[in-house]
């Protein structure tokens, strides 16, 4: 179910300047009514992430583990005295990972759902501002409280091997007490602290410059008019990944995966309109 609203205003209009501006915005949310026979359906990807559908909730949301931080030291983890799957223990330099069923156990009984790609806010608002022969234009677009899952940044923060690694990784934890939220390097990654979890998940809203145009109407041409254009110029966003506006694949289950997909070019364009 969803809502669409659109707007267009004249600010001015006299003789020589017009100036117009239009908004569109829209909202469209899902909820899962029934799944047969069973509450909740779990789609497991290759690289152990993993969306899932459940009763009264959005369809292909993240499902993963919560975390808390990093143990900057032993005595922390000692008192939270959480185990992995095989039964060793967290230690200082660990990501905390929240233990939803009170078992001191972090296994696959403590993934929930971590929220979905599904924008709360989306849409567009534009202008249009002319003076004589002269036409400045600009479209904007903007997506608000979408979540994207920035597989890239878990591969390049995960120390666990010998390949190229973000800077970021340089406030990892390395000092009894040290307060950050990047675990420590371990070859391996044996206590998993870059399974898939909270860490991975960010808000991907953004407001983007779609295209501004720059034109001249010639008088006495009939018309032909000459243009500047200029596409994907500005995004303003939070998001640490190439493109905010990503869609890794068709398929729905993987709507806010990002992969590294190639990101939206900025291009710029010179034509003319010609009128014989």
């Amino acid at each position: 179910s969803g809502v669409e609203l659109g707007a267009q205003y004249q600010l001015i209009q006299t003789k020589d300047v017009k100036w117009y501006v239009g908004a569109t915005l829209s909202t469209n949310q899902s909820k899962v009514l029934e799944l047969g026979n069973q509450d909740k359906l779990i789609l497991e990807m290759g690289d152990g992430s993993a969306v899932i559908s459940e009763k009264g909730q959005a369809l292909y949301s993240f499902y993963g583990y919560q975390t808390d931080g990093v143990f900057a030291a032993d005595d922390d983890a000692i008192t939270a005295n959480l185990k992995d799957a095989a039964g060793k223990s967290f230690a200082a330099g660990d990501v905390i990972f929240i233990d939803q069923n009170n078992d001191n156990i972090i296994d696959d009984r403590d993934r929930v759902n971590l929220g979905n790609a599904n924008p709360k806010l989306f849409g567009s608002f534009n202008t249009t501002f002319q003076y004589k022969n002269f036409e400045l234009s600009a479209i904007f677009g903007y997506n608000s409280g979408n979540l994207m899952y920035n597989a890239v940044r878990r591969n390049m923060e995960s120390m666990s091997g010998f390949t190229n690694q973000l800077v970021s990784v340089r406030n990892r934890w390395m000092s009894q007490g040290q307060d950050t939220k990047m675990p420590r390097a371990v070859y391996g990654d044996p206590m998993g602290n870059a399974r898939f979890s909270d860490r991975w998940i960010e808000d991907a809203s953004y407001l983007k410059l779609k295209e501004l145009t720059i034109s001249y109407k010639f008088k006495y041409l009939n018309g032909t008019t000459v243009y500047l254009s200029g596409e994907n110029l500005l995004t303003i966003t939070n998001y640490l990944g190439l493109d905010p506006e990503n869609m890794y694949s068709y398929d729905a289950s993987l709507r806010g995966f990002d992969y590294a997909k190639v990101p939206l070019p900025r291009s710029f364009k010179l034509g003319f309109n010609i009128k014989l």
